[in-house]
């Protein structure tokens, strides 16, 4: 009996070798770094309202991030979130450590 001539003929270590390498290249392409153009160092980004949000939910009234929040919903329109956390910063933190601009944004609430 007479073998099929197969025209072609690879080697299987070589075979895994050039799909091994093939594998590694996409997945090198697919990763995306995002490197200051300045600096040339990595960053990353914190979405800073919800994590100051998650920080008063536990309890902690700061009145810089207190107003922070507030001026931050002021100035995105969000009147009903706006008024929330300047109630607190009113209701919970002392008045002297209230700025001026916090106390005009609220009288117009």
């Amino acid at each position: 009996m007479i073998k099929p001539y197969s025209a072609y003929k690879f080697e299987l270590p070589s075979f895994i070798f050039v799909c091994t390498v093939m594998l590694y290249s996409s997945i090198m392409q697919g990763q995306e770094v995002k490197v200051d153009s300045v600096t040339k160092k990595k960053y990353i980004t914190v979405d800073v309202v919800k994590t100051y949000e998650r920080i008063v939910a536990k309890g902690s009234y700061n009145p810089e991030l207190l107003e922070y929040l507030g001026n931050h919903y002021y100035n995105v329109h969000n009147i009903v979130k706006s008024k929330i956390y300047f109630d607190l910063l009113f209701t919970k933190c002392q008045r002297s450590k209230i700025s001026a601009k916090a106390v005009a944004i609220y009288k117009t609430l």
